[in-house]
C-alpha cells in the first residue's frame, strides 16, 4: 500500500502489486542472485582499477619533473624533498573526488606534491584541483595567509575550529666555483626550522605563530583565559606537543 500526499488531496490510496513469477524455482532464483552479485562486484573492481588511470587524465596538464626518476645525476647536496622515497597515498580534489593507491612525495622547496607513474614524476596541479594529499601518514592541505595570497601546503596536525598546521622549509644555496685555494662546492638544499600556523575556521586563513602575542591577537577577548591556560599547564609555543594542546584549547571557544 502506498500513500501519496498532495497539497489539494488529503491522501490517495494506491494498491501496487508485484507479480513474483511462481514458475521460477528456488534454484533459478539463487542463480539470478549470484549473477547479480558477481556483476556488481566486477563493476566495483573495474572502478578501482581505473583510479590511477582517471587521475592521470585529470592531471594530464601537470608538469613532468624531468630527470628525477630516469637516472640523471643531480650535482647537489641535501634534498628538496621531505622524503626522497615515494609513499603510498591519496589525493582529494576540490570536486570531492578521492584517488587512492598513488605513489606520492612532497617537494618542500617547490611546494609541490609529486606522484610517480611509469617511472616518471609529475607535479599535481594546485589551482582549482587539489584539496588535500595524504602521503604515508601525513596529511597536507592548501591554505593561504591572507586575501589574494597564494596558497601553500601545510601538514595538518589537528582538527577543529582552530587547526594546527606545520610548514616545512628548505633553503637553496647555489653552486660555488673554485676560487683561489677553495674547492668548488655543488648546489645544496638545506633544511630550515619548521614554522607553525593556526588555521582559523571563521576567516579561513593560516596565521603564523611567532609567540604568545601572535595568538592573543587572534583572540583579543580571550587573552586572560589563554594566559591562565598556558601558565597553569606550563605550556609554550615552540614545541609541537604544547601547540597541539593550545590548538585544542582554542577550538573550545
Amino acid at each position: 500500500m502506498i500513500y501519496i500526499a498532495n497539497a489539494n488531496l488529503k491522501h490517495v490510496d494506491l494498491k501496487v502489486s508485484f507479480l513474483t513469477p511462481r514458475i521460477l524455482k528456488p534454484i533459478i532464483m539463487k542463480k539470478i542472485i549470484l549473477f547479480l552479485f558477481v556483476f556488481c562486484a566486477s563493476l566495483i573492481a573495474k572502478s578501482q582499477d581505473l583510479t590511477v588511470f582517471n587521475f592521470m587524465n585529470d592531471v594530464k596538464n601537470a608538469k613532468y619533473q624531468e630527470g628525477v626518476l630516469n637516472g640523471t645525476v643531480h650535482n647537489y647536496n641535501g634534498s628538496p624533498f621531505l622524503s626522497d622515497e615515494f609513499k603510498s597515498g591519496e589525493i582529494e580534489t576540490v570536486k570531492g573526488l578521492i584517488y587512492k593507491g598513488l605513489d606520492l612525495r612532497f617537494n618542500i622547496y617547490q611546494d609541490q606534491v609529486e606522484f610517480k607513474q611509469d617511472k616518471r614524476a609529475y607535479m599535481v596541479p594546485k589551482d582549482n584541483f587539489i584539496k588535500s594529499a595524504k602521503i604515508g601518514e601525513d596529511i597536507f592541505i592548501l591554505a593561504s595567509v591572507g586575501q589574494n595570497k597564494a596558497s601553500t601546503y601545510y601538514r595538518k596536525i589537528t582538527n577543529g575550529k582552530v587547526t594546527l598546521l606545520e610548514k616545512y622549509n628548505v633553503a637553496y644555496n647555489e653552486a660555488q666555483k673554485r676560487v683561489a685555494y677553495s674547492d668548488p662546492k655543488p648546489a645544496e638544499y638545506v633544511r630550515q626550522s619548521n614554522d607553525y600556523y593556526l588555521l582559523i575556521a571563521t576567516d579561513g586563513f593560516a596565521h603564523k605563530i611567532s609567540g604568545v602575542k601572535s595568538i592573543n591577537e587572534l583572540f583579543p577577548l580571550k587573552e586572560n583565559e589563554i594566559k591562565d591556560f598556558l601558565k597553569k599547564n606550563k605550556l609554550g609555543v615552540k614545541k609541537e606537543a604544547d601547540l597541539i594542546r593550545v590548538a585544542e584549547f582554542l577550538s573550545s571557544f
